[in-house]
């Protein structure tokens, strides 16, 4: 929502407000005259997605798209993630950043398997370090600050990009887009988290196929817990896209072989297998092309993507998209889920199959532990639980810190079993569960908007709820009220002296599936409200329009 310009409201002292929408003069009295300014950063801002690639440590900036993409504001400072941009104004001060796991991910792994295998897989296949970045247009905002924090905990700023080109830079949508389609409208993108399905290996001829797919996988999703608990804070959207044959850019299912498809999907390690006659394990899948997913995406409004690969080997990957193939015995609009987890919640593997690929840059994922004797998530374990958790029959619904997980032998999970452990056959465990709903309100928003009326006695104030909220309002740092859900505040033209005022609410989603809150579910609003003078009848002004927005820091 953007920033209201400043809004004056004449109150008189006693009269008959019509409705918000209709200009009235109010009758010969006298009256105080308000005056309403929203204060910090807006709720939503409008965003450009910049295509990015990292090649030897510097990030450049290669192309945009200029879409209806938008961005959540969830406070001004996020340093969370090894990875962080920074939207910065002409003198340099920064307006909001925002930090993510997946760009250093990539290139810690990259870095792994090139020493594993003796070949410079970077500098041969460029493109993998490409991926997609939606940044906020905030007002004054100049340029855009590409940074990397390294295993000494020091930022380096590897790359920056003039928002002054963002348009010349436009690269437009893709071309092999034949239609959109809202599968579930959950409510405007700004508010909403924006799960995007895109298909590839899917032939014009099989396009049918395809819109069943993308609805069974909608379908799974809406149905698994807890993300079914939330589905009225999640749109999902289907965009089609023509490939030229069908199946994916490269897997071995009867034999090795290459193909034309419309996003280059691949089976990553069976073709270094099937090159270095090695033996991995070939579940692995992802895009060779980045950058075309997201101009294929950007057809509709997009949070999180899924690429559903059209052929019946099993697998399933994620890092800047979740992908998931059609094999897995039927199981994979499950496998999706999963794969969905680790994008959306930056949840960990829990099994351990593949090599153990650790880093110090990028931490664990926050259902990962190397202290299996004080995990993170202590507030999920009784006090009779012993830690480690041995893996017995008597612990099996037991929440605690069982060895095994990541792929690393010394590494521990939460439970027994999860959807994370099990890709298709177990619920999220209690630790996910928290993680996941945590990572929906980092997207979406409980409270849509506040709106603003003049009443007889002075101002209402209402909230357009999409979940259960408890706000806790204040003025000029007082305590003032107690609301529930859209329940509206009520501020009686009396209550306020001559000067300014500063009006905030807090609103506080409460989950029982969410003990720890990390901010996500709290958003806080705030109002600055002038009371100037007492003037004349004859310069009342028209009624109430606009809100407030949220302050800059959480």
């Amino acid at each position: 929502m953007p920033v209201p310009p400043l809004i004056t409201l004449a109150l008189p002292v006693a009269c008959t407000t019509p409705s918000v929408s209709e200009s009235w003069v109010a009758p010969p009295s006298s009256e105080l005259v308000w005056s309403i300014s929203a204060a910090g950063l807006p709720q939503t801002a409008p965003g450009v997605i910049l295509l990015v690639r990292i090649t030897e440590g510097v990030a450049e900036v290669h192309g945009t798209i200029q879409a209806d993409a938008s961005v959540d504001l969830d406070g001004a400072e996020d340093d969370r993630h090894p990875f962080r941009y920074r939207v910065l104004d002409d003198a340099g001060e920064v307006l909001y950043s925002r930090s993510t796991p997946g760009p250093v991910q990539v290139q810690e792994y990259l870095a792994y398997y090139e020493e594993l295998a003796g070949l410079p897989i970077r500098d041969l296949w460029p493109e993998l370090g490409d991926f997609a970045l939606v940044v906020p247009l905030l007002e004054g905002a100049a340029t855009v600050d590409l940074q990397w924090r390294g295993a000494d905990s020091v930022t380096t700023t590897i790359g920056s990009y003039d928002l002054a080109g963002a348009v010349a830079d436009d690269v437009g949508l893709s071309e092999v887009i034949t239609d959109h389609e809202t599968l579930y409208d959950a409510g405007p993108h700004g508010a909403r988290l924006d799960l995007l399905l895109v298909g590839d290996g899917y032939t014009a001829d099989e396009q049918d196929q395809w819109h069943e797919d993308a609805e069974t996988f909608a379908l799974t999703l809406r149905a698994t817990p807890p993300l079914s608990d939330y589905a009225d804070l999640i749109n999902i959207h289907r965009v089609d896209a023509i490939s030229a044959e069908s199946g994916v850019s490269f897997d071995c299912i009867d034999e090795c072989m290459f193909r034309d498809t419309a996003f280059g999907s691949i089976f990553a390690t069976e073709l270094v297998n099937w090159v270095l006659e090695t033996d991995y394990r070939t579940a692995t899948v992802f895009q060779q092309w980045q950058w075309e997913v997201a101009r294929a995406a950007s057809a509709r409004p997009w949070d999180i993507v899924v690429v559903i690969a059209n052929t019946e080997h099993s697998g399933g990957f994620a890092l800047h998209y979740a992908t998931v193939p059609l094999g897995s015995e039927g199981r994979w609009p499950q496998v999706g889920v999963h794969e969905l987890a680790h994008v959306l919640g930056l949840l960990g593997d829990e099994y351990v199959k593949d090599e153990c690929v650790r880093s110090d840059v990028l931490g664990l994922p926050p259902n990962i532990t190397d202290q299996p004797a004080a995990p993170p998530w202590a507030h999920w374990i009784d006090e009779e639980t012993p830690l480690p958790t041995p893996d017995e029959v008597k612990y099996a619904e037991t929440t605690g810190a069982f060895v095994g997980a990541f792929n690393c032998d010394d590494l521990a999970r939460p439970n027994q079993t999860c959807r994370m452990l099990s890709s298709s056959e177990s619920e999220f465990c209690p630790v996910c569960s928290e993680q996941l709903i945590r990572r929906i309100f980092s997207f979406a928003d409980a409270v849509t908007n506040v709106t603003a009326e003049v009443t007889e006695d002075g101002w209402r104030l209402t909230p357009q709820v999409a979940a259960a909220v408890v706000g806790t309002w204040t003025l000029d740092g007082a305590a003032l009220a107690v609301t529930t859900d859209g329940e509206a505040l009520e501020l009686p033209v009396d209550a306020l002296a001559m000067g300014e005022h500063t009006v905030s609410v807090e609103f506080q989603h409460t989950a029982a599936e969410v003990r720890v809150d990390e901010g996500e579910l709290t958003e806080r609003w705030q109002w600055t409200l002038e009371v100037d003078s007492v003037v004349d009848s004859d310069e009342a002004l028209t009624g109430v329009t606009g809100g407030g927005d949220r302050p800059g820091e959480d």
